[in-house]
């Protein structure tokens, strides 16, 4: 919620929290259609769009940080198990790859989080 309020204008915020029904009685949220008409929009339409352009900010916002490093690490790790796999010529088990790349995969985890705490430090510089 905190991230939610730094990244967005009030308007935006206000939408979110409507739609999603955040401080709403029995928490039920609004169509766009009653958004539409309680804030001001151009129609559903309008809101439906504001909505989805609150949630792009929110979005690039959270996968710009550890969370993105967390991401690639993981398509990594697959890629990485595909290739095996491919390597064998047949379908192995994500333990059986596991155990024959622990070492790299092992390698790989020291080398994201040294990664990580590096960004931290230099972020907070």
């Amino acid at each position: 919620m905190q991230r939610m309020e730094e990244m967005l204008t009030p308007r935006e915020l206000n939408l979110v929290r409507s739609y999603l029904g955040i401080g709403q009685p029995d928490e039920v949220g609004l169509t766009f259609q009653k958004l539409a008409i309680r804030l001001n929009y151009n129609g559903p339409s309008g809101a439906e769009k504001a909505y989805k352009a609150a949630l792009r900010k929110l979005k690039k916002d959270l996968y710009g940080g550890a969370y993105s490093r967390w991401l690639s690490a993981q398509k990594a790790i697959r890629a990485a198990k595909a290739d095996a796999e491919q390597e064998t010529g047949q379908r192995t088990t994500p333990q059986r790859t596991w155990w024959d790349e622990k070492a790299l995969a092992n390698r790989f985890a020291c080398e994201v989080a040294a990664l990580i705490r590096v960004y931290e430090v230099l972020s907070g510089a």
